[in-house]
């Protein structure tokens, strides 16, 4: 268990996170840009996962290495880096094939631009899966958020209050709520 308190954050270039749980703020290229944390036995983020700057087009990505939970009570939030050609620098993204990312009950995934799944920027798999039981909201004006899995449940939220929310693959809706529109 990694603890932040008095407005610290813990800050990653690189690295890996094997089994940890972060209560407090992790900057993931918030403050550096292009690189890339590992995670290996899942993460509890109970606090907020800062991917990517929203002012300065900084990058970044979390790397699920197998099968995954992104578990806590904790947001995931999208910076600013660019939407282009079907790259969105920003991820959450599986390195194996035949793998699945689960995104917890307490998790918020939010921003401007990023991709849950495969991450065409920063490779991976394709052959993956996304399971949604949090919130996924693209609420970031002129923002897309893309679930890009060849195979995509959710039974949490999806919202598209102001941005847009791509969907690909194969997906199965019908366990959850889909929000356009609202806030």
């Amino acid at each position: 268990t990694m603890t932040m308190t008095n407005g610290a954050s813990l800050i990653v270039q690189s690295g890996t996170l094997n089994g940890v749980r972060v209560n407090g703020v992790l900057d993931v290229w918030n403050t550096y840009d292009e690189a890339n944390l590992m995670v290996i036995n899942g993460l509890v983020l109970n606090g907020t996962a800062l991917v990517g700057n929203p002012t300065n087009d900084y990058f970044g990505a979390i790397d699920f290495e197998g099968t995954q939970t992104l578990g806590g009570n904790g947001t995931v939030m999208f910076g600013n880096g660019y939407y282009y050609y079907d790259y969105d620098y920003n991820a959450l993204y599986l390195a194996d094939d035949g793998t699945t990312l689960t995104l917890g009950p307490g998790i918020t995934v939010q921003g401007q631009n990023g991709t849950i799944g495969y991450g065409s920027w920063w490779g991976g798999a394709q052959n993956i899966a996304i399971t949604n039981q949090g919130v996924i909201s693209a609420n970031v004006s002129g923002g897309t958020i893309t679930v890009n899995a060849q195979t995509f449940s959710n039974v949490g939220i999806l919202n598209a209050p102001i941005g847009t929310l791509s969907l690909s693959g194969i997906y199965n809706l019908a366990g959850g709520a889909i929000n356009v529109g609202i806030n």
